[in-house]
């Protein structure tokens, strides 16, 4: 992939006006996640999706992909958990993907065709950001693992089809039912509990963890997994767009991470709201993103 490839497709980092939490503020040039680098070629790509206009209760995701990349940068490139150095993983951060104003039209705007072959990650942004990336690499994939608090199996909300309330009911669409598993649900309407029971959709709530793990070991072919945040406890992730109680703790994600492994083709981590942040979700999302790239390869 060339440099005019990427300047095609994102936006540069170069020092510019942009809308912050404390008002219009100036990027940080050249901030890149940890160990990371800006140009092409590279094993491992990353992108950030400043997208959060389907949030419905707490908007402020948009901020997550530079938040992230800050707290990237207070942790250390060393794994425990896999043994390995991210510094040693020729990563590349190709930045913020310039995004539109509508779910519909964010497709169009996401250009991975160059990176599709490759191994990648997203940094969101709310759920919605992932259905676009799905519709493009749904041929490189075999199945599609959500960790999430909600069901996300609404036909619209709010007069959204596209929205994060749907993003696991259009995965189904894209890829069939046998193809779609969630884990850590908690959540749900009565009419999304019922579409899941009749079609069969494989869900796991924090109660059945382990059954659930099974049912991932046994998965074969790559895998596209989508981390949203609100799967976490508040008590370990209070800064998200819909935080719901009695949720997992990040041991068991990392465990879902884990048994996936090198099968994860692509991740995304989405809904950290940084509005409602200390810090300790940007910290959290950072070494998920550090751990799931590293257990990937």
């Amino acid at each position: 992939m060339t440099k005019k490839h990427i300047d095609s497709c994102f936006q540069s980092q170069k020092t510019s006006d942009c809308h912050s939490m404390d008002g219009p503020r100036k990027w940080v040039k050249n901030l890149n996640f940890l160990c990371s680098k800006r140009e092409p070629p590279g094993e491992f790509y990353l992108v950030g999706i400043p997208f959060d206009y389907t949030s419905t209760y707490r908007p402020g995701a948009r901020f997550a992909p530079y938040e992230i990349r800050k707290a990237s940068h207070s942790i250390e490139s060393f794994s425990f958990y896999s043994k390995k150095d991210l510094c040693e993983v020729d990563l590349v951060d190709l930045g913020d993907l310039e995004v539109p104003s509508s779910p519909e039209l964010l497709e169009e705007f996401i250009a991975l065709d160059e990176i599709a072959d490759s191994k990648f990650a997203v940094l969101g942004g709310d759920h919605s950001v992932t259905l676009p990336i799905l519709r493009k690499i749904r041929d490189r994939i075999e199945s599609y693992v959500q960790l999430d608090a909600h069901l996300d199996m609404r036909e619209e909300y709010l007069g959204e089809k596209f929205g994060h309330a749907s993003v696991a009911r259009r995965a189904v669409e894209i890829l069939g039912e046998d193809r779609v598993l969630l884990m850590g649900v908690r959540s749900a309407s009565k009419e999304e509990y019922r579409f899941c029971l009749e079609r069969g959709i494989e869900y796991y709530p924090p109660e059945d963890w382990d059954n659930g793990i099974e049912s991932i070991s046994s998965l074969r072919g790559e895998v596209y997994l989508s981390i949203d945040l609100d799967v976490l406890d508040p008590s370990y992730a209070p800064g998200v767009g819909n935080p719901e109680p009695m949720g997992v703790s990040p041991s068991q994600v990392i465990e879902v991470i884990r048994t996936l492994g090198k099968k994860i083709k692509a991740f995304d981590v989405v809904e950290l709201n940084p509005l409602f942040d200390s810090g300790i979700t940007s910290v959290l999302a950072a070494h998920l993103v550090r751990e799931t790239i590293l257990l990937s390869l």
